[in-house]
């Protein structure tokens, strides 16, 4: 079966290891430059990208890209990521904002997914996912296909439980005035019987952000 998971947004994979330290454990990067070094920003904006990739609890993150001179702030999300000004150091005010941030951010930049955890792993394994849906809680989903976390970010996780069928879960972000209904069309498909190759719809849910 699948649920389906659409996430309200304005308009304006497989079983891998790790070497190092996973992005799932990652919550902000800083990247630093000397004076003379390129630009840190974009460096910190692909660690963002990376990273969220990795954490579909992870709708938002703050990173920072720091050089002898200035400072600037990078908020990446679905609809990609935007940066602060370039500023001095001397402008504390600032700098105590962006940490605050990382605690508390301001409205519109959601940063968790409270309906979505993961599992700690004895090893530095693929992490496993725990799903709260409409239709029930779903536990040790991994992620089997990452979408592009700049766009519409789908990822879909798979259940496989113990003489169970296969739970599907897919959710992605989009348009609020978007007319399109997938969790329907499903329907739509199934209505004169169940027909096969074609995933059959346990439930659907918009997920408002805490």
């Amino acid at each position: 079966g699948v649920i389906n998971r659409t996430r309200g947004f304005p308009r304006n994979g497989g079983n891998k290891t790790y070497s190092n330290i996973p992005y799932h454990r990652v919550e902000t990067v800083v990247e630093a430059k000397s004076m003379d070094g390129g630009d840190g920003r974009a460096q910190a904006t692909r660690y963002a990208y990376k990273i969220q990739q990795a954490r579909p609890d992870r709708p938002g993150l703050y990173v920072l890209s720091i050089k002898p001179q200035h400072f600037q702030v990078v908020f990446s999300s679905p609809v990609g990521p935007v940066a602060s000004e370039h500023t001095l150091w001397t402008d504390l005010r600032s700098l105590c904002a962006y940490v605050y941030s990382l605690y508390d951010p301001p409205s519109g930049h959601t940063l968790y997914d409270r309906t979505i955890t993961w599992s700690e792993q004895t090893d530095l394994s693929a992490p496993k996912w725990t799903v709260q849906t409409a239709s029930g809680c779903y536990a040790d989903a991994r992620v089997t296909f990452l979408g592009d976390p700049w766009a519409r970010r789908t990822t879909v996780l798979r259940v496989v439980r113990d003489d169970q069928p296969i739970v599907v879960i897919k959710e992605a972000f989009v348009d609020c005035k978007r007319r399109f209904k997938e969790a329907e069309l499903l329907e739509h498909v199934h209505k004169d019987g169940y027909l096969h190759g074609v995933v059959l719809h346990i439930s659907s849910e918009i997920v408002q952000a805490d």
